[in-house]
């Protein structure tokens, strides 16, 4: 589906990519948490061309002209209001939010995720939002090579490399970086 940008957010790229943001960027003092969040997204929209009940495989054209089959499991509620010629409604969006603080206790790593979906009886919908939170502990800042030295929740070692518009000053050894990241997948068919 060349017409959605879905973003993987791996932990571990996303926590090389937490100091990199110029989001530290103010002058507060060392015992205050600096926050910066950024969300990006974006949606479309496909044109049901078939239906194949008895496999529940749908048949998409989207908007910039690529057709796509898709298997509908058992979570799709509603399979049958889905009609040729109904329209499908994607949305994916994602935010990430990076803190720099005092440490709050021990780093952790966490994942929760919610799903809503329509009532039985409309035409088929969901929503899914999931949200990762990881903490690292601040080992080391060295202003010079512009690196600071992360310890995450397993225990593991990280140097990660600081833009140039980040203020060093506001990283402070024993501070905790927390990184939140939050994925949207909304997905929901309207009439022709």
């Amino acid at each position: 589906m060349q017409s959605i940008r879905v973003r993987s957010v791996v932990m571990g790229v996303a926590l090389g990519s937490v100091l990199v943001l110029g989001a530290c960027n103010t002058n507060k003092p060392a015992d205050e948490t600096v926050t910066k969040a950024e969300t990006d997204g974006v949606t479309t929209t496909a044109r049901v061309e078939a239906i194949d009940s008895a496999t529940r495989d749908v048949t998409l054209r989207w908007e910039d002209g690529v057709v796509t089959t898709y298997k509908c499991g058992p979570e799709v509620r509603n399979f049958a209001q889905i009609r040729v010629g109904d329209t499908v409604h994607a949305m994916v969006a994602d935010s990430v939010a990076v803190s720099v603080g005092p440490s709050q206790g021990e780093p952790v790593a966490g994942t929760v995720t919610d799903v809503s979906r329509t009532r039985l009886g409309e035409k088929p919908g969901m929503v899914v939002t999931s949200t990762a939170l990881l903490t690292a502990r601040v080992l080391a800042v060295d202003s010079v090579f512009r690196t600071v030295t992360v310890r995450g929740p397993a225990g593991k070692e990280r140097v990660i490399r600081v833009k140039p518009d980040v203020n060093l000053g506001n990283v402070t050894v024993g501070n905790d970086v927390t990184l939140t990241v939050t994925e949207t997948v909304a997905i929901w068919v309207t009439g022709s």
